[in-house]
């Protein structure tokens, strides 16, 4: 810890009067920060057509500073390895502030988001890949899939399975159902039916979506969608994130831009004097679009992240683990994503911990996205 370097040291000293000692993650969720905001309302020729909740506000960075380290302190006294960063990006601008730390450093604007360009497993895969599915007509949002036991087999080898196999599984579900309860194997399955084995189209059709933009930012070539030759499952692969990787940066700019009725902006820091750039104007059809904001706001309301629900917001949100391999083959690392769109803005919180210590950054995610919305009442 004694490397920790912090850009707003003495703006972290004043938040002590709260109780900043982040020793107990759980406890966070009771702190009130409202009185240290600094809001400033964006201004209206930035913002382009409505989004969804576009009434949004700003809040000062030494918050982000803040609530990053309060309980992200006691995760890197046991994880030398533990790190986290928060963006949130405007809707109708692209406008973003970012941030991050972990036990070397603290990141700010173009730092954080160099680091968040970075290839990266991430569980919102599920959502761009249901979409696909969607825009070949091969499925619809009735067509009911099996996912049996929660476990997905070729012979006597287990490919992939879901969080609630030790259950008994979903049974049947249908294609909304599959993205509101986060089930590999429905999605899988879902690609099974839309595409067979023919990958190469999947991934074709993402591209379309726009899935994998932009391909730079400041200075940082960003991963493209691709197949890897050695995989020879790919609806497998691609469903529990091992292959055709994107950036947390490009995953935000594809929800934002749901979020914005499918215009996707062009993720640009709150200082730089340059405009907003469109990156397309029509990211998906508008049933595809709808779709997407039904099963998203359907899994805080209904599902499986039923944890985001923050009283009178109107929250649409997908969370969710990867748990990534060592050369021996064993899991040892956790990284918790979270996605969440409210108040005319898209937050993406990235929380890489030992695998040991996954409940706490579930908690450390759900406590740290209530906190930033709430700012913004």
């Amino acid at each position: 810890m004694e490397k920790k370097v912090f850009i707003a040291i003495a703006g972290l000293m004043c938040f002590a009067a709260i109780g900043g000692s982040g020793n107990d993650v759980a406890a966070q969720e009771s702190e009130d920060v409202r009185p240290l905001v600094v809001m400033t309302k964006m201004e209206k020729t930035s913002r382009g057509e409505e989004a969804i909740d576009s009434d949004a506000v700003t809040f000062d960075r030494l918050l982000f500073w803040h609530l990053l380290y309060s309980a992200m302190d006691t995760l890197m006294q046991e994880d030398a390895e533990a790190r986290c960063f928060i963006m949130v990006m405007y809707n109708k601008s692209g406008v973003v502030n970012a941030a991050g730390i972990d036990n070397e450093r603290a990141y700010e604007g173009r730092d954080a988001l160099r680091e968040m360009s970075r290839p990266m497993s991430l569980c919102q895969m599920h959502l761009p890949l249901t979409l696909a599915a969607l825009s070949t007509g091969k499925v619809n949002e009735k067509t009911v899939v099996d996912v049996s036991g929660g476990i997905y087999e070729e012979g006597d080898t287990l490919l992939a399975r879901d969080h609630n196999w030790h259950r008994g599984g979903y049974g049947s579900l249908t294609t909304e159902e599959c993205v509101q309860y986060h089930t590999n194997v429905g999605i899988i399955k879902l690609l099974d039916e839309a595409y067979g084995s023919d990958a190469e189209s999947l991934l074709r059709d993402m591209k379309a979506m726009r899935l994998g933009m932009p391909t730079s930012s400041y200075g940082v070539e960003m991963p493209s969608l691709r197949q890897n030759p050695e995989e020879k499952h790919h609806n497998v692969a691609l469903t529990l994130g091992r292959e055709g990787q994107v950036s947390p940066l490009q995953m935000m700019t594809f929800f934002n831009g749901i979020a914005n009725k499918g215009r996707m902006m062009e993720p640009v820091l709150e200082v730089e004097e340059r405009g907003s750039l469109l990156l397309m104007k029509k990211m998906m059809p508008q049933r595809l679009l709808e779709f997407a904001g039904k099963a998203l706001e359907k899994r805080v309301t209904y599902g499986v992240n039923n944890r985001y629900a923050v009283k009178g917001k109107k929250v649409l949100a997908m969370a969710g683990t990867i748990l990534t391999d060592t050369k021996d083959g064993k899991a040892s690392r956790a990284i918790h994503t979270t996605i969440a769109i409210a108040d005319g803005q898209t937050y993406m919180i990235v929380t890489d911990v030992r695998e040991d210590l996954l409940q706490h950054a579930r908690v450390y995610n759900t406590d740290l996205f209530k906190k930033v919305v709430t700012l913004g009442m």
